[in-house]
């Protein structure tokens, strides 16, 4: 079996203790009376909270649309420069930027795995 295989059913089986312990954890929590007396004065001021958010963004809600249109302008720049970076890292290019403030900033490449429709390896 090769190395990345092998790491990923390691990180597979640490992610099945994890979810495995966190279940245990919230089981303790459901019994404890204390916990769940809190937990109801919580829920009461979270929707008080949600009376007087909703108050605010009514009042808001030019700011609020051009929020929603700024994330989808910063996702499709993030998108843009993140093809070019990968382009020219795979070039053998050194990439660096820098802000406002000339710090220098490199590029962070990561992976991510999403189950296939080929069940084929």
């Amino acid at each position: 079996m090769d190395s990345i295989q092998k790491s990923f059913l390691t990180i597979q089986e640490m992610k099945k203790k994890s979810r495995d312990i966190r279940t245990i954890i919230k089981d303790a929590f459901s019994q404890n009376a204390d916990y769940q007396e809190v937990n109801e004065e919580l829920k009461k001021l979270k929707e008080k909270k949600k009376t007087i958010e909703q108050k605010v963004h009514s009042e808001f809600e030019r700011e609020l649309q051009q929020l929603d249109d700024m994330k989808i302008d910063l996702e499709t720049e993030m998108n843009e420069i993140s093809d070019a970076i990968l382009t020219r890292v795979m070039k053998g290019e050194v990439i660096k930027v820098r802000d406002a403030r000339n710090t220098i900033y490199l590029p962070e490449i990561k992976v991510a795995f999403k189950k296939s429709e080929d069940q084929e390896i």
